[in-house]
Formats: structure tokens, C-alpha cells, sequence
């Protein structure tokens, strides 16, 4: 699995230049995070109890695709056997179980819970930053088509 080394852009770098930085390093995450959502799901056994993560992309031209949704699975009782469904929860770190089964990968699995918020906490901020640049060009624009 690779690790993501976040680096400032260079001293003098363009706005252009920046662009392509931040769009890069967005990449990159989210790369990662596909490796973090895979190896998740290697960690804990196939049951109840497993906290899972989903990446889902809302399909708009949106900066932030795609989403994380983090969730639990559950069993729920029909009248011929049980049945798993994926619960989606909040704060992951309070669901996980490092007993029995799960005791083998909780240290990995933890970790990567962990990596995988602070990721998407440092995506948000790159993509709140493009997005403000994005509107401020638009503003630009529709500017100079008035003058």
C-alpha cells in the first residue's frame, strides 16, 4: 500500500500551476482511499459487526466525489434465514470491535479508519480551496462580459 507524502507547491508556483497541484494531490487521495476501502474490508471477518467504508460518487461534476459512507453490518431476522444490511453510521472508531474475531486486524483496522478521515478531512479543504477559486473565475468572467 502506498502512503501519501503531502507537499507544498512550489514557492513560486502559478495560479495555474496550483490548480494542477491541488488536482493532483486530490487524485492521489483518492486513490488511496480506494487502497484504505479494499484493505478494510481484508482486516475484519465476514460478519456481523464489520465497519465498512463506501466511495460514491454523486454523479455531478462535484469536487468532492466521491463520498465517503461509512457502514456497519447487521442481521436482521426474515422468515428464511438471516439476512445482512449495511447500516450507515457516524463515527466508525466507536463501532469497532477488537474481540474475538476481530481481534487479528482491530490495530490495522483502526489505523486505517483513522487514515482514511484525515484524508477526506485534507480533500475537503483542497476541494473548499478550488472551489472558491472556481467561483471567483466565474464572477471574472461574467464580469467582463458586461464591460
Amino acid at each position: 500500500m502506498s502512503k501519501i507524502i503531502f507537499q507544498a507547491p512550489p514557492p513560486r508556483a502559478s495560479a495555474h500551476e496550483i490548480a494542477l497541484f491541488s488536482a493532483n494531490v486530490i487524485n492521489q487521495i483518492n486513490q488511496r482511499l480506494e487502497e484504505v476501502r479494499l484493505r478494510l474490508r481484508e482486516t475484519q471477518p465476514v460478519k456481523v459487526g464489520s465497519v465498512t467504508l463506501g466511495l460514491y460518487a454523486c454523479g455531478r461534476g462535484c469536487l468532492t466525489c466521491p463520498h465517503l459512507k461509512w457502514s456497519i453490518w447487521w442481521a436482521h431476522r426474515t422468515v428464511k434465514a438471516n439476512l445482512f444490511r449495511a447500516h450507515p453510521i457516524q463515527a466508525p472508531l466507536r463501532r469497532l470491535h477488537s474481540t474475538g474475531d476481530f481481534a487479528a486486524g482491530a490495530a490495522e483496522t483502526r489505523r486505517l479508519v483513522e487514515e482514511a478521515q484525515r484524508l477526506f478531512k485534507v480533500r475537503s479543504e483542497l476541494a473548499k480551496g478550488i472551489g472558491i477559486m472556481r467561483r471567483a473565475l466565474i464572477r471574472a468572467a461574467d464580469q467582463s462580459e458586461e464591460g
